[in-house]
């Protein structure tokens, strides 16, 4: 029997729900499941090529926590462009407020540290000095990363605002 893709993940979702909640030893009544469907979600990258290499995640919705650089965050694209303005993206933090970017010949720094290179610049056609700067990362903005070459982040469109975060993201597979 064929099972239509939107039905599988479907299915998926409630599987992996199901399995944590009873896992973790949360009592699986309607008010427990509420409680949970209220703080967190099952996260599935929409694109068929994710420039992340986990196809599922807990999102914990409107932390209370300081973000650090590593931690995965989950965020409703603006100013983008590129078709993304309006989309759920989950990606790195990178950078956070007070550390210094540098973007030099299609390289990044971070404090100082080589990240990557800007593999996308011959995509946009875009020259790779269009992106060059030297900057620090303002208050409550954050600079974020995916970890594919292929990733459009903030090495092409700048920060993400504090407001726009949804919530952190933990890999699950």
């Amino acid at each position: 029997m064929k099972i239509a893709a939107g039905a599988f993940r479907s299915r998926m979702i409630y599987i992996l729900l199901f399995v944590l909640l009873v896992g973790a030893g949360f009592p699986c009544t309607e008010r427990g499941v509420s409680w949970f469907l209220k703080n967190y979600y099952i996260g599935i990258p929409s694109q068929e090529q994710s420039c992340l290499p986990w196809t599922f995640f807990l999102v914990v919705k409107n932390p209370q926590v300081l973000l650090r650089r590593g931690d995965l965050v989950v965020f409703k694209a603006q100013r983008v462009g590129h078709g993304f303005d309006g989309m759920k993206m989950v990606k790195f933090v990178a950078g956070i407020p007070g550390d210094s970017i540098k973007v030099r010949n299609g390289r990044l720094y971070v404090n100082n540290v080589y990240w990557d290179d800007l593999s996308l610049c011959d995509a946009l056609k875009q020259p790779r000095t269009v992106y060059d700067r030297v900057e620090v990362v303002p208050d409550q903005k954050f600079f974020v990363l995916g970890t594919a070459k292929r990733s459009y982040d903030s090495r092409y469109w700048g920060y993400v605002d504090a407001k726009q975060i949804m919530g952190y993201a933990i890999p699950l597979l």
